[in-house]
């Protein structure tokens, strides 16, 4: 049997295809009980809909394009919560794995599927010259401001400024893990000094990165070199802290009791029962709906100009600090 078609739903419910169409829609021109038949009927004979060429024969598609790294919690976050309000829009949502061939190459290739407009996660190595040849809106997240593109960024210095307040409640050492290279670890090892400096907390800063490999190997070195009872291991992000426990743990050493730990981005790893994570929520869920709303905004009207907008982060406190 070949693929199902709006037209043998209309035959089977005794319909016309424009009304099958409507009602597969949920569109109010046709009755509830009419829709109700159609959706029985296509969920019988299992029909799936061709969302892409629907999109494709409209004169202006609502076809939303993400460059993310996969292999980010957070940037999952943002995908599956980007995924489900393009879907409610009634747009389609194609994604790329910005981390496999780089961030220019991922939205090469969002453009080849037509996408009118690339909301880029951390566009960290994106050429002046590559940006050029993106004839769509961009949505950027994160600390990077392209020339000509829309940033939806988090303000780091709020949810810092508690986590500064509450450390200096139990003075004690004070260690960055850094993140990787690049824009977004700077801006935020800039921003937790400041705020620590507020407090009158010095902070040293290591090596680190992104990923539970770096937190574990930076937490190990630290441990070799003789850790001392009351350090805080303030971590790039939640995967990175996640490693440093790890680390920690076959040490040895208790948590918080003799080393306290913290994370970035609330990610799901921070809310598990199984780490418990003290860290900085930066709001995934808003930062994907402002990206929506300014993504689907410039499909409608791809001239309006640019936008910067602004979300406060929050100090998350559980058991590592």
């Amino acid at each position: 049997m070949g693929r199902v078609t709006i037209k043998d739903i209309a035959e089977a419910v005794g319909v016309t295809p424009s009304a099958v169409s409507l009602a597969l829609r949920g569109s109010n021109r046709v009755s509830e009980a009419t829709r109700k038949r159609v959706e029985e009927e296509a969920e019988r004979l299992g029909y799936i809909r061709d969302l892409t060429g629907v999109l494709l024969r409209s004169t202006n598609p609502a076809i939303v394009g993400l460059a993310c790294d996969f292999s980010q919690e957070l940037h999952y976050c943002y995908y599956s919560n980007i995924q489900s309000r393009i879907e409610k829009a009634g747009g389609l949502l194609v994604t790329e794995d910005s981390r496999a061939s780089g961030m220019g190459k991922a939205i090469e290739r969002l453009l080849q599927f037509r996408a009118g407009v690339v909301i880029a996660v951390n566009p960290e190595g994106l050429s002046d010259a590559k940006l050029k040849n993106i004839r769509v809106p961009v949505i950027t997240v994160g600390q990077v401001n392209l020339p000509g593109t829309s940033l939806v960024t988090s303000i780091n210095s709020t949810g810092f400024d508690e986590l500064a307040a509450h450390l200096a409640q139990r003075p004690g050492k004070l260690i960055h893990i850094e993140g990787p290279q690049g824009a977004s670890a700077t801006r935020r090892r800039e921003d937790l000094l400041s705020s620590l400096s507020k407090y009158g907390l010095e902070c040293e800063c290591v090596p680190g990165g992104s990923d539970v490999e770096s937190g574990f190997l930076a937490a190990n070195s630290l441990i070799d070199a003789g850790i001392e009872d009351g350090t805080a291991l303030l971590c790039y992000n939640d995967q990175c802290a996640e490693g440093a426990l790890v680390a920690l743990a076959r040490a040895g050493i208790k948590i918080p009791e003799r080393v306290r730990v913290t994370g970035f981005d609330n990610a799901e790893v921070s809310q598990s029962k199984a780490f418990a994570i003290t860290t900085i929520d930066r709001g995934a869920e808003r930062i994907a709906e402002v990206s929506v709303e300014l993504a689907m905004a410039r499909i409608a009207d791809p001239k309006l100009a640019p936008e910067r907008r602004e979300l406060e982060t929050k100090l998350v406190l559980r058991e590592t600090a």
